[in-house]
């Protein structure tokens, strides 16, 4: 079976920390799966993000961009235990997600791959333990002692209630 969602949102956005409306921020958000089997889901997510009046790169005024795709994969092993992977990877030409608090950004390129295991031990709760790499061209991140870095290891346990 195939699925799909597609969403758009726009609206003003100001940077973070500041009053001022600095432009319009749209995304376009796809989503498509594919369960190829009753063990086996794959799924692509594609991101377009603009936003006008944006300080870019280059010190111009303009449209700032940035586009991501993400593909994943989940498997049950047993009805209770399962595996799932994703990988992303996001274009940001002007720096419009990974600038933080600052109007100016820098083009970068962002990558991040997770590995999952999930636990279901009754129909509503999934309990799932994470480890995620994530990569960037720029030093966004920061080590232990306050210095950059390229990349950010990460490790999340999650619980979730559904109903």
């Amino acid at each position: 079976m195939f699925s799909y969602m597609a969403d758009y949102y726009r609206g003003q956005s100001p940077w973070f920390g500041s009053s001022a409306n600095n432009g319009v921020l749209q995304l376009l958000d796809l989503v498509g799966t594919f369960n190829v089997n009753s063990a086996l889901t794959l799924g692509a997510n594609v991101d377009l993000l603009s936003k006008d009046n944006s300080t870019l790169a280059n010190g111009t005024i303009g449209t700032a961009k940035a586009n991501g795709l993400a593909l994943y994969a989940t498997y049950a092993l047993t009805s209770e235990w399962g595996v799932a992977a994703r990988g992303e990877y996001v274009d940001d030409k002007d720096g419009l997600v990974s600038s933080g608090n600052s109007t100016t950004g820098t083009a970068n390129k962002l990558k991040e791959l997770t590995l999952a295991v999930n636990y279901t031990p009754v129909k509503n709760v999934k309990l799932a333990a994470e480890i995620r790499q994530d990569k960037s061209d720029m030093a966004i991140y920061t080590k232990k002692d306050g210095t950059p870095t390229t990349k950010q290891n990460s490790l999340e346990l999650l619980a979730v209630y559904s109903f």
